[in-house]
């Protein structure tokens, strides 16, 4: 008996279907397998429009013929709560920290965009292709600058880093 072998749509890499799936169109990668999940989820979802509207409003419904549910939950199961009051806790640090990056990259686009408008007439008595690589030292110093900020424990747990040695956000840190 010969093995039949497909080509996965993901990753376009042969692979061996599963005994149990032999029209397996996707290969057991997980990144192959997570991209079919959302496409698959595109597709039911334009199938299903007003699923997440049913969903919601019996939700809601329930809600409301069961308020103290929850309270009366994790009373019950403390680790659950515990384990709940962390992940809310990261959750809230990871939004922060997404937030300052956000503005960093800002900053670091507006200085390269500083850097490709400088021609001839902006730049006196000098080469205008040396001026551009130097900025882009300058730049690339103060990149590396803040990528290490960002990977200090200080710099992951503060949201407002303004009094503590780094810009508020929206600013250039000071020149190096």
């Amino acid at each position: 008996m010969r093995i039949q072998y497909h080509r996965c749509r993901q990753c376009r890499r042969r692979f061996r279907p599963r005994p149990q799936t032999p029209k397996q169109k996707t290969c057991s990668r997980k990144r192959c397998q997570k991209n079919r999940h959302q496409k698959d989820c595109v597709v039911w979802r334009k199938k299903n429009p007003t699923y997440d509207h049913r969903w919601r409003s019996k939700k809601r419904g329930w809600a409301k013929a069961y308020p103290d549910y929850w309270r009366g939950y994790r009373a019950a199961h403390p680790d659950y709560a515990a384990r709940e009051r962390e992940r809310m806790r990261r959750k809230r640090r990871r939004a922060v920290r997404v937030a300052n990056q956000d503005a960093w990259r800002a900053i670091a686009v507006e200085k390269l965009a500083a850097i490709a408008a400088k021609t001839h007439e902006t730049v006196a008595n000098q080469d205008v292709c040396d001026r551009r690589v130097d900025d882009m030292l300058e730049f690339l110093i103060w990149k590396e600058g803040v990528a290490n900020r960002d990977a200090s424990p200080a710099g992951v747990i503060l949201a407002d880093n303004s009094g503590h040695g780094q810009p508020a956000v929206g600013r250039h840190p000071p020149p190096l």
